[in-house]
């Protein structure tokens, strides 16, 4: 569950960024179950995650490298479903450098 802060600017446009078909059909994203509004407040319900890097803590080595090297990948995934945020347009920000667009191209 995630509450919307004093200033929810940022929560209510992650709320309709959930409402993209590409994000809500990517099986890399963790999905949006229900919002709730009851006028000023604002509550997200998001898809329950059974487990966390965290618990890798005391894997053998090559354990985690096998998570960590899923985990990269599936956030891989993930920025591709942000790429055209169903024909609107990029909806992915690099900043300055150009670095993070040609990894992701590389990618893919």
């Amino acid at each position: 569950m995630k509450i919307a802060p004093a200033a929810p600017r940022l929560f209510l446009n992650e709320v309709e960024t959930y409402q993209y078909e590409c994000i809500t059909k990517s099986p890399y994203i963790r999905s949006l179950r229900e919002y709730i509004s009851n006028g000023d407040g604002h509550c997200l319900v998001l898809e329950w995650m059974d487990n966390t890097l965290w618990e890798t803590k005391k894997e053998s080595t090559q354990a985690k490298a096998q998570v960590f090297t899923s985990v990269a990948k599936s956030c891989l995934e993930a920025l591709a479903a942000f790429q055209d945020m169903d024909g609107t347009g990029q909806y992915i920000h690099a900043g300055e450098g150009r670095m993070p667009i040609q990894l992701l191209s590389l990618y893919f």
